[in-house]
């Protein structure tokens, strides 16, 4: 395989030339009786060419920065195309779960039935893919964008899948599930939009977090990495059994120390909204997630304890800087995070 290839990702299809049969997922593994092709992909995760069992390359695929085929080789038949997703050729569509993508205008063709947040204009727009930047960003799930396209790579690989290729990047995924009551004490439990404002403000920290990582999370457990927001840590906001898959996240423990910190017993005192306060725990929970991962596998934890309360690697989530700040890794804690992560450069 040649130093160019070697840098593209690899994983095995197999095509029924004739009535191709394969599926997509998580692990790309495909049978069929004839052919055997590989899928070679840029770090945007679009199939950009084939190669068969001599390694021989068969078909090529070249797109515009918004995923529009400007070019292509070959005859084998193929439709997993811009972003690793399924094109429909009768509908002239990009199968994106949720909804499907017209790449010719860069919008879904169905709306998005989140809401949006305030303080984030772009995800008001109801069709826009990726935040209008396709070039940097991927929906794989058609209902949030992804802000480094390489963090997508965790939809479509594992470690197993990168089988044949010498070099490429290693892929962490993690997973993340809510199993906790969304109450908010005397106000009563959130709403359905509060809690997605919660779940994406949560998710916005953690891919913030570890940002120039390849490093992936979606909602769900996953075997590798799973953090568990949930309810009845007794007086602890996060907690991880050493060299353990799973943290565990408090979310009641994250909800009074954000009324500590605000001064305040309940949404309306001191002018404080009901807005700023899902926003808060949203990025309450995302901040002790970020700190809590760090422990597993001990891969971005800094053993240093005198670290700034700005730092994800600082103990205490008892800071305004925890629920409304902008965080950072210590010195310490991103010299580790090197060491023992695989970047999104590699």
């Amino acid at each position: 395989m040649t130093g160019v290839l070697r840098q593209l990702l690899g994983a095995t299809l197999s095509f029924l030339l004739a009535a191709p049969a394969y599926s997509h997922g998580p692990n790309i593994s495909y049978e069929a009786p004839f052919a055997s092709r590989t899928n070679l992909r840029d770090r945007h995760i679009s199939v950009r060419a084939l190669t068969d069992t001599t390694s021989t390359v068969t078909d090529t695929y070249d797109y515009d920065a918004f995923g529009n085929l400007i070019h292509s080789t070959g005859t084998t038949y193929n439709n997993y195309l811009f972003a690793g997703e399924q094109f429909d050729p009768d509908l002239n569509l990009y199968y994106n779960r949720a909804r499907y993508l017209n790449v010719s205008t860069g919008r879904f063709w169905s709306m998005d039935t989140f809401e949006g947040r305030d303080k984030s204009p772009l995800s008001l727009h109801k069709y826009l893919y990726a935040s209008g930047d396709s070039v940097n960003r991927a929906d794989p799930t058609g209902q949030f964008d992804l802000l480094d396209a390489t963090l997508v790579v965790g939809l479509s690989f594992t470690l197993s899948s990168i089988s044949g290729c010498t070099a490429g990047p290693r892929i962490v995924t993690v997973g993340v599930t809510f199993s906790n009551t969304w109450d908010i004490g005397s106000s009563g439990a959130l709403s359905q939009p509060e809690i997605a404002i919660v779940k994406d403000t949560a998710f916005q920290v953690l891919r913030d977090a570890y940002k120039g990582f390849a490093v992936f999370f979606s909602e769900g457990s996953r075997p590798s990495h799973t953090i568990i927001v949930r309810s009845g840590l007794y007086g602890k906001a996060g907690e991880t059994t050493p060299f353990s898959s799973v943290s565990n996240v408090d979310y009641d423990d994250l909800y009074f120390s954000l009324l500590k910190i605000l001064g305040i017993r309940s949404p309306g005192e001191k002018g404080i909204t009901r807005d700023q306060l899902v926003e808060g725990l949203g990025r309450g929970i995302g901040a002790t997630g970020a700190h809590e991962l760090g422990h597993q596998g001990n891969f971005s934890y800094a053993t240093d304890t005198t670290v700034c309360d700005s730092c994800y690697d600082a103990h205490s989530a008892d800071s305004y800087v925890h629920f409304f700040g902008m965080k950072h890794w210590s010195d310490a804690a991103m010299a580790l995070m090197k060491r023992q992560l695989p970047g999104s450069d590699q």
